[in-house]
């Protein structure tokens, strides 16, 4: 079953791509196999290959690929599963000033990362309506 519409495929194996294709799914849209029960909805990759010989149907749901992001409480898109602290920076100021130090505080992030801090180099999986607080301080 994709997004509700049932579908037949005569292979034990089916790769996320064509799951897409089948289910005439934008190749840019996220994809989930959805969890039975209290399991939560597995993201699957275009190249990820998926056992349907087990039990049961399994049911496919795509979903819009952007996701909304709040940068010192203002509400922006954001189209890539990451975002880095460069990003976030450029994000909250618009320019990286080399003379400024930059704190970045994360909540409400995905379940593997669900608060914390990034810091310079380092980049975040992120979630809709992930919160992100940049704050600069000026070197001396």
């Amino acid at each position: 079953m994709i997004n509700g519409t049932n579908y037949k495929w005569e292979q034990p194996l089916i790769k996320g791509s064509e799951i897409k294709q089948l289910g005439r799914i934008e190749p840019t849209a996220k994809l989930y196999l959805k969890g039975k029960g209290n399991q939560p909805d597995e993201m699957i990759t275009d190249d990820q290959l998926i056992t349907l010989s087990n039990p049961g149907i399994e049911k496919f749901i795509s979903k819009d690929i952007r996701t909304v992001i709040v940068v010192n409480a203002r509400e922006l898109a954001w189209e890539k599963d990451q975002i880095s602290y460069d990003e976030l920076v450029l994000l909250a100021y618009g320019v990286i000033d080399k003379n400024t130090a930059y704190t970045i505080t994360y909540s409400n992030g995905p379940e593997e990362n669900r608060e914390g801090f990034v810091v310079k180099g380092q980049v975040v999986v992120v979630c809709n309506k992930m919160n992100f607080n940049v704050t600069g301080t000026c070197q001396s």
